[in-house]
């Protein structure tokens, strides 16, 4: 069996007001042994990077799966422009016990949408903050 070699890196966007969990769904899934009890906000941007393999018509492609917070701080708006044009998809987080969080859904799609000038796909995660 020959080697898998490393594809392209697949960007992910992960969007969403301030507390509702992004960080910690990407630490679940980037590493479950970084837990963090006393983690404190994005500051500016957070990245982690997985690699996965997909199973293709022309076999199993391994690819590096990156994921990226910025900051929800209007400072840091044209990053995050930045970040939304490179992502071939985004994850949008909100807090299912917030309905705020889940209010400020359309502005989120919004930014996206302006931003990306194109269409990617957009998921949308409730998540039980506690």
């Amino acid at each position: 069996m020959s080697a898998i070699k490393i594809g392209e890196i697949l960007r992910v966007m992960v969007c969403g007001d301030q507390g509702v969990g992004k960080h910690t769904l990407m630490i679940d899934f980037a590493d479950k042994s970084l837990f963090e009890a006393n983690y404190k906000l994005t500051a500016g941007a957070d990245f982690h990077i997985k690699t996965i393999d997909i199973q293709t018509s022309e076999g199993i492609k391994r690819y590096k799966l990156q994921l990226c917070n910025v900051a929800e701080k209007e400072s840091f708006s044209q990053i995050r422009s930045i970040w939304h044009r490179r992502a071939l998809g985004e994850l949008l987080i909100f807090d299912s016990t917030n309905n705020e969080s889940f209010e400020h859904l359309p502005n989120w799609i919004e930014e996206i949408r302006t931003t990306t000038k194109k269409e990617i796909p957009i998921l949308l995660i409730g998540i039980n903050v506690i």
